[in-house]
């Protein structure tokens, strides 16, 4: 189970490749501790102000070096995350991110409430005895150190000892209370600070599915100009089902628009054949 805010390390994602400095820092950390242990000025400040004086002592080369095995890390980072984005690990990720979110903005969200007013909600009977008899438990064990599973033991003898009547008082106390805390809650609905928490909580939860709503359609669309990217790297020219002969267009020739002058007089016509002749 992770505590905490979730990680992608935390669900078998790889971690990510250190830069040239990291990479040295991590190489000689070790050996930089034990020298100021020996020396008796070991204070992490201290490692970190060596390590970086260290490092301007580094040459090109040595850094070179260096660089070329941060290279052959982040190949093996990129093999290793694209295994890691097509197995369960990203889903397991953002699930666990979720609920954790959940969790906070619950416990906010109760927080907030009980400071406006918001009356508590009594304890489950069985709770309820055991929290009363915290200090019979502490005279049993005296000064040892005994673990919670055995104190639960004695808790649950005491919780016998106590019979059929003792604990139907115990649950007659319970709905007095809860009948109580009942009436008192509703009453708290009704002011005004109660109803801002509700107005507050229905806004964020539209906004939270406006987000989800977002970010469907991107993961939507990014499908979809993936598919579109490998069909065409399929269809791509030099194929044998692309290649095709192109349109031969037959059409006759155009007309062209000259045209002979108009003949206005009869006679100019005979002239004109005439001196031909």
């Amino acid at each position: 189970m992770v505590r905490g805010l979730p990680k992608k390390t935390d669900f078998g994602c790889p971690s990510r490749v250190p830069n040239t400095y990291m990479l040295y820092s991590h190489q000689v950390r070790n050996g930089v501790m034990e020298e100021l242990k020996a020396t008796g000025e070991f204070e992490l400040a201290n490692v970190a102000k060596k390590i970086s004086l260290m490092w301007k002592d580094v040459t090109a080369a040595e850094k070179e070096k260096l660089q070329e095995e941060v290279e052959k890390l982040k190949v093996t980072f990129q093999k290793e995350l694209g295994e890691w984005e097509q197995g369960e690990g990203p889903q397991k990720f953002e699930q666990a991110l979720k609920l954790f979110r959940n969790r906070e903005t619950n416990r906010n969200l109760l927080k907030t409430k009980k400071e406006s007013g918001m009356p508590t909600k009594p304890q489950a009977p069985y709770l309820a005895f055991q929290n009363q008899r915290v200090e019979d438990v502490k005279r049993i064990c005296g000064e040892r150190n005994i673990p919670w599973r055995q104190r639960d033991i004695i808790v649950k003898e005491l919780w016998e000892l106590e019979g059929e009547d003792g604990k139907q008082k115990h649950q007659k106390d319970y709905d007095q209370k809860r009948q109580e805390y009942q009436a008192a809650l509703e009453e708290w609905k009704n002011t005004d600070g109660a109803k801002a928490i509700e107005a507050d909580v229905v806004a964020q939860k539209q906004k939270t599915a406006k987000k989800e709503s977002a970010a469907k359609r991107r993961k939507i669309k990014e499908v979809s100009v993936e598919s579109a990217s490998e069909a065409a790297v399929t269809e791509a020219p030099g194929t044998e089902s692309n290649i095709s002969e192109p349109p031969v267009s037959v059409s006759e020739p155009p007309v062209s628009n000259v045209s002979e002058p108009p003949v206005s007089n009869v006679s100019e016509v005979i002239e004109v054949s005439s001196e031909s002749l």
